[in-house]
């Protein structure tokens, strides 16, 4: 009888593992299932590089995309009404001081400026998810802009690339004014090698930030140029090349200890020395920033392909679009020397003024995220270690730079 009793348990144990054996391999079939789907859906992505934004966005089949919250939102930094087309329309940043955070939110963009990041592709949906590896030199391209006034000086540009990246590098040069025009100018700008002549529209501005001296032209050009290359330069007419060895400043952004977004050289002056304080309202700057922080010049800089990068155009271009932003009343473009008893914001330098600003709020976002990213000011960052560039206003050269005549 106790022999019977035992042999029953024992069978029972035995059904009952091999019942939980089968639950096991049939739960874990289903797993080989997705997980063959999945590699399958790799193996398609590598041939279609179009799926790629599929597949970020469909972790698993249970992934309900009407569900997606953004992290603005998720994170409780802004509000429904600070949204227009569910796009973010104020600009926010977090401060960090002794492990505790300030949020800084400006005032909000009016929602009839959405049209302009819809015309230059800086939406959310337009989101870079990818990390694209820089290619350097081969696939920099050099964008200058210059009206008749400008274009002497603009040559001695060209002719410095030229010299030090050869004729292989793509050039586009915008005529803000008078060079279409201008029969002489014409004739050489056809001969030079790989240049490609664009005439700004000045009336793709809202009426009130048409002005020159405002510079808003210089945010749309730089915000055009991004939607169709991956890296580039933008030089103002006074940058003189003395090397081109910028190789560096890339390796050290695809490292992730650059920011994707870098500016040149010092002004001589502080970021809240030549800032009017009406721009940040609309764009608050870090209050960890001190009054000595410096400004960089805006006159060269250069962009890569990034998530960090589209996030400052798009700031920017909402600020060129809004008067009150890119120049609140009481700007003024001359800049008194700067004493230590200077009191804040004795004048104003528009478009620079606003690239700084997100540049820093970007720097030391990335440090408090723990990323380690060089600041300008550092003496390590790569333009404090070497001269590799100088500013040469109202420069002129003699050399000839219509090399590739087309007759």
């Amino acid at each position: 009888m106790i022999t019977r009793r035992r042999n029953l348990v024992i069978t029972v144990i035995i059904a009952t593992l091999f019942y939980l054996y089968l639950l096991y391999f049939s739960h874990l079939g289903e797993h080989i299932k997705k997980d063959l789907f999945t590699s399958k859906l790799v193996d398609n992505i590598d041939k279609d590089n179009g799926l790629m934004d599929q597949y970020e966005k469909m972790p698993d089949e249970k992934y309900d995309n009407s569900a997606e919250v953004s992290i603005e939102k998720q994170k409780g930094i802004l509000n429904p009404e600070d949204y227009c087309d569910d796009e973010p329309m104020v600009y926010a940043h977090i401060s960090v001081k002794d492990n505790s955070k300030e949020v800084l939110k400006g005032k909000k963009f009016n929602c009839s400026t959405i049209e302009y990041l819809k015309k230059f592709k800086l939406t959310k949906e337009y989101k870079i998810k990818q990390k694209i590896k820089p290619k350097f030199p081969e696939n920099a391209v050099f964008v200058i802009a210059a009206d008749t006034g400008y274009y002497p000086p603009s040559r001695a540009v060209i002719a410095t690339i030229q010299k030090h990246f050869g004729n292989k590098n793509k050039i586009i040069l915008y005529d803000l004014g008078g060079i279409k025009e201008n029969q002489d100018m014409m004739k050489e700008i056809k001969e030079i090698c790989n240049l490609e002549f664009r005439v700004f529209n000045f009336s793709h501005l809202p009426g009130d930030v048409t002005g020159k001296k405002i510079f808003a032209w210089k945010v749309f050009i730089i915000a055009e140029v991004f939607m169709e290359y991956e890296t580039f330069f933008y030089l103002d007419s006074s940058i003189y090349f003395e090397t081109n060895n910028f190789g560096l400043f890339f390796d050290m952004i695809h490292n992730g200890s650059l920011a994707p977004f870098q500016m040149s050289g010092w002004t001589g002056h502080s970021l809240r020395h030549a800032t009017n304080n009406g721009m940040y309202d609309f764009i608050p700057l870090d209050p960890e920033v001190t009054k000595r922080y410096w400004m960089m010049e805006a006159n060269m800089m250069f962009f890569h392909r990034h998530e960090e990068t589209r996030q400052i155009i798009k700031w920017s271009v909402l600020c060129a679009v809004t008067r009150n932003c890119i120049e609140p009343p009481g700007s003024s473009l001359g800049c008194p020397s700067e004493r230590e008893d200077s009191p804040l914001a004795r004048c104003h330098r528009q478009d620079q003024s606003a690239y700084n600003i997100l540049l820093v709020n970007l720097e030391y976002k990335l440090n408090n995220q723990g990323k380690k990213v060089i600041l300008h000011m550092d003496k390590n960052h790569p333009k404090n270690t070497k001269q590799r560039h100088s500013t040469r206003r109202g420069q002129m050269t003699s050399e000839k730079i219509a090399h590739c005549s087309k007759s």
